[in-house]
Parts: structure tokens; sequence; C-alpha cells
């Protein structure tokens, strides 16, 4: 088949097992089979060895698989092809020319992509085995909190079941399958997976998503289930912000003020001036196009951009008009009157702008609203958008509850006080419906903190606060994709090989391959001891019912 490559030296594959189970009789040679196999090293000849028992005419002992079925590459092939593209991020192209720098024929990038699709099912098969023995180490650390989110469009969405790390767990994905929404009917059966082969988990987390929670709570009954911080206040900013958010920043672009304002600064920096007027200004202007730098990282809802940069605008025009109204020259100069020109399309005409004065005072009220609610849930702006504090301790669950109380009791008294202005109705019924959702989810935004046995002692393992273990592994599935396929859009192979891409990520971490395989040198060898069972298992783990038809049903053609 690869006759311009050497063959490395001929192997004989032979079943260990010399004598009869039955009768202990010494086996004799049913037949042989002759075949070439291509192996990670080059191109191989295999004398293939099948025994029998003489005594017993049925009893026939198969030597030892080197490929799977129907495949004349070996398994250790699979393993390189596989680590080259999950674990080193190697295109298509970048693994076919590896191979034949060490001296493999030059295979087809469909062949090669066919490797990759293999070595994740039965890196799936693997772990899908293995979670007898996940279950031990995970009972030593006291047990799992399980993250269950998912990602995608509707009808091509990937599910994640993941043990949270920031709740003193492994970071493990426990679980991954392709879905064709979040409902209950879909997630329940996974959820019931991993209760018989790893038991229930110490609690959950999960976002907003009703048929997650309904399966969850199906699943495991009796369980807490944590709703994450991040997407409740999310789902406030955006109630709070609602449609006029979205109108006065429209209103804002199009009055062209930031633009003006951004070649203003450019002219008054290339023109040097040293007079006060323009240090002023171009100090003012600076000030002004530095609101977006407020956000520290956060994006809408969590920070206005348009509300922060009309505020400093009104602020810098008190400012000028103050400088203005002096008598004298020194406040006539040139740069002054400039940014007042620019400053005023913010005022009417046309009559479109009074929206802005109009709406401000409208939605700054509601940030304030926000900024309460976000300090009750306990998040803060930082470097990173919006992550909470930190998990709470028993006082601070204490202190979360105090503070939802008062926050409960100052949007009652707020709402309480009645109003002719259509204004302020419309903050109160948007304030009631805040108000009734964080009473629904009370218990679940402020759930304890479980206590748990290790190593005979016992300690309370603090829950994290939101959902963020599957987000982050999302983020990778969508680094890994762009970078294997050099594109951005990487929507469609994440919907494809998604399930199988984050449970392979597993072997990132040097804990989980010990456990599973020893090393990543015994790869091949493990994937060789693969039963028939967890192998169909793994396929219809990994393949799509609905929607975009999965890469796995293309494994047994080559």
């Amino acid at each position: 088949m690869w006759s311009d490559f050497a063959p490395l030296k001929s192997l004989r594959n032979e079943p260990p097992q010399r004598e009869c189970p039955r009768c202990e009789h010494p086996l004799a040679v049913r037949d042989t089979r002759s075949h070439e196999i291509l192996t990670a090293e080059g191109a191989r000849a295999v004398v293939e060895v099948t025994r029998r028992c003489p005594n017993h005419r049925r009893t026939i002992v198969p030597p030892p698989p080197l490929t799977p079925p129907k495949s004349p590459f070996a398994f250790d092939l699979v393993a390189e092809a596989g680590v080259l593209r999950f674990l080193h991020h190697r295109q298509l192209q970048e693994i076919q020319e590896e191979f034949h720098r060490r001296g493999l024929p030059l295979l087809p990038l469909r062949t090669v992509q066919r490797l990759t699709d293999r070595f994740a099912l039965y890196h799936t098969a693997v772990h899908l085995e293995s979670l007898p023995r996940l279950r031990k180490a995970l009972r030593q650390r006291g047990g799992y909190v399980l993250v269950l989110d998912g990602t995608g469009e509707v009808g091509n969405m990937t599910l994640e079941l993941t043990d949270d790390d920031k709740s003193g767990g492994t970071g493990w994905t426990l679980l991954a399958a392709p879905i064709v929404k979040e409902d209950e009917a879909l997630v329940r059966p996974h959820l019931e997976r991993l209760e018989r082969d790893l038991g229930p988990p110490l609690a959950g987390i999960s976002d907003q998503s009703v048929g997650l929670r309904d399966a969850f709570r199906a699943a495991f009954p009796g369980v807490y289930l944590l709703l994450c911080h991040y997407h409740v206040l999310r789902g406030i900013g955006e109630r709070l912000a609602g449609v006029r958010y979205h109108r006065f920043k429209v209103e804002l672009d199009r009055s062209g003020v930031k633009g003006r304002l951004n070649r203003f600064v450019r002219r008054l920096r290339k023109e040097k001036g040293k007079s006060r007027e323009a240090r002023s200004s171009l100090a003012w202007a600076g000030e002004i196009l530095s609101s977006g730098k407020a956000a520290k990282g956060c994006a809408y809802p969590f920070f206005w951009e348009g509300l922060e940069f009309y505020r400093r605008c009104d602020e810098v025009r008190g400012r000028l008009r103050e400088v203005l109204s002096r008598p004298g020259r020194r406040g006539k100069g040139a740069p002054y009157r400039r940014l007042e020109e620019i400053l005023g399309r913010l005022s009417p005409p046309p009559r479109s702008r009074g929206l802005l004065t109009q709406d401000f005072p409208v939605l700054m009220e509601r940030w304030r609203w926000f900024e309460r609610v976000r300090r009750t849930l306990g998040y803060r702006n930082g470097p990173v958008p919006l992550s909470p504090s930190g998990t709470l301790s028993e006082r601070g669950l204490e202190r979360g509850h105090r503070r939802l109380d008062w926050l409960l009791w100052k949007i009652e008294e707020e709402t309480s006080m009645k109003s002719r202005s259509p204004l302020v109705r419309e903050l109160h019924r948007q304030l009631e419906r805040v108000a009734g959702k964080l009473r629904l989810h009370r218990e679940e935004l402020f759930a304890p903190n479980v206590v748990v046995r290790m190593k005979g002692r016992r300690r309370v393992r603090r829950l994290h606060r939101s959902n963020g273990a599957a987000e982050r592994q999302f983020r990778r599935l969508r680094r890994h994709g762009r970078r294997i396929t050099a594109n951005r859009d990487v929507e469609g192979i994440v919907g494809r090989e998604g399930p199988g891409m984050l449970l392979v990520a597993n072997l990132r971490d040097s804990r989980y391959v010990r456990e599973v395989y020893g090393s990543l040198a015994h790869l091949g060898e493990r994937f060789a001891r693969v039963g028939p069972a967890a192998l169909t298992d793994a396929k219809t783990l990994l393949t799509r019912l609905a929607g975009s038809p999965s890469q796995y049903k293309a494994c047994g053609q080559q």
C-alpha cells in the first residue's frame, strides 16, 4: 500500500492466552492473516494469529486489536493525531506535514480529519468506562459541585456538565453532549447518567434556563441548585435599561459628538498650543473620551457607556459655561468656543435631541438602582468583567440576606409613593418586577455552603455563586476552534465537534490523565482495550439526533 516507504520490521500479533479457559488445554493456531498497517513510526507488516481449543471448537481467541475495526491506521497513530490536534492546536495540514516529515506517507486531509474524529470518539469511550474511577477520585475530594450550561443556537447546542473548580472541585468536564435545545426531556437523561455513575452532586449551579433547572431538580431531588448571580444581574440590567437606553444611545451616536471630539483633540495635539485655553480644552475633551475606560472591561448591561459619556459631557459643559461667563479676554479663547459648539450638539435643535435631556435623569436613577442590586449580590467591577468577589462564608451569607431584605424594603418604599408622572410609574413597574424576581430566587441566590468529609475531617465547601466554570470551558473551546481553523467564525465546528473537544480538554489536567490513562504515552494502549459497548455508547452520545449531522458517523468509513 505504501511501497515508496520502507516498512518496519514485521510484527507477529498473537493472543496472550496460551491455554483454553474452559479445559486449560494448550490452544492451537486456527489461522493467520498477513496485512500492513500504518503506525506512528511508519508502515509495518503484521501477522495476525487466531487460536482455538482442539477440545472446544467454538472457543476462539483472537489477537488483541492494533487498529480500530476496518481501519489500517494503528491506535498509536490515532493518539498522535489527536494530541497534535487537540493539545497542540495544530491544523489538519500541519498534522499532515508533521507525519510526512517523520517518514509517513502524505495522508489526505480527509484521512487526517477522520483520525482526529476517531481520537475524540475513543477518548469519550474511555471516559465513560472510567467514570467509576473518577467517582472514587471525586469522593476523595468530598464530592463534586455540578455546573450545567449550554452554548450555541437552538437546534445546534452543546451541553456542558462540569465540576466547579472555584468551589474546590477539579474543573473536569464530567459529560458533554449535543442537544437541540435546553429542554428537560433532552437534558435529564444525561443528568441521570451522572447520578448512576458518579452519584448525586453536593450542589448544582446554573443560569436561569427553565429546562436545565427542571431537569436538575428531577434528576437530583433535594440537592441545592444555586442561581448564577451573573445571569441574574445581567437580566436585571437589561430590564432596567430597556428600550429607553437603546433609544438614548442611538440618538447620542447620531449627534456625532464623539467623532468631533476626537478630531478636535487631534487638531489641538498637532498645533501643540501652550495657552491655558488649549490645555484646558484638551484635558476636558480627553476626560470625556476616556469614559469607556470607566467600564474596566465590563460591557452592556453591566456598564452603560452612553450614559457615562453624556454625564461627562454635561459636567464639562457646566465648567465651560462657568469659564465663558467670566469677564475679560481669558474666557474668550477659540478652543473654548469650539468645544462649546461641539457639546452644544447634545441640545435641540433638532427636536429629537430633547430626548437626551429628558431621558438622562431617568436613566441615571435606573442606574443607581442597578448599582444597589449589584452591591447586594456581592459583585464588583474590576479587570475581569464583573467577577464576583469570591465565595461567601456563613457570615457573608447572612450579610447577603440582610442586604437583600434592605433592598426589597427600599424598593417597596419607592414604589409605595404615588406619582402622576408616567416616567416614575414606569420605573416603579420595573422595580416591582425586579423585586418579584429577587423574592422568587432568594434561597437560590444565597443557598448555604455544604459540609463534606475529606480524609476523615469535616470541612465546609464554599460554593461559588456563578456558572463561570462552564463559561470558561466554552471560551477555551472557541479559542481552540479559532486556532485550528484560522477563522473567527467557529460556531459551525463548535456545533459539530464541541462535545468531543470539551471531553478531550480534560487531558490538559495531569490529575485526570493519571486517573484515566496513567500518562499520555499510554493513550494508544488504552484505546485498544475499549469495549464495543462503550464505543457504541460514545457514538450515541456524540451523534446529534436532530439538526446538523455529527462527523462521528464517518468514523467507521476509514
